[in-house]
């Protein structure tokens, strides 16, 4: 099991909204979460709407909300 580390970023600093754990072959399922988990993750941190991001494996990708 890995972890991945959703953020947004706010004036310089990564702030952290989730931590899950993935098997390494599910990658796929880290990068497109569900559109209701997405919404949950904007509902709860404003902040994080077109500004949101995880990283794995040490390589951060930016993700579409």
């Amino acid at each position: 099991m890995k972890d991945a580390i959703y953020f947004y970023k706010e004036d310089g600093e990564n702030n952290i909204v989730l931590v899950s754990s993935y098997n390494e072959g599910d990658v796929r399922g880290v990068i497109f979460k569900p559109p209701v988990i997405l919404e949950r993750i904007i509902n709860d941190f404003p902040k994080a709407k077109d500004n949101l991001y995880v990283l794995i494996d040490g390589v951060v990708f930016k993700l579409k909300t």
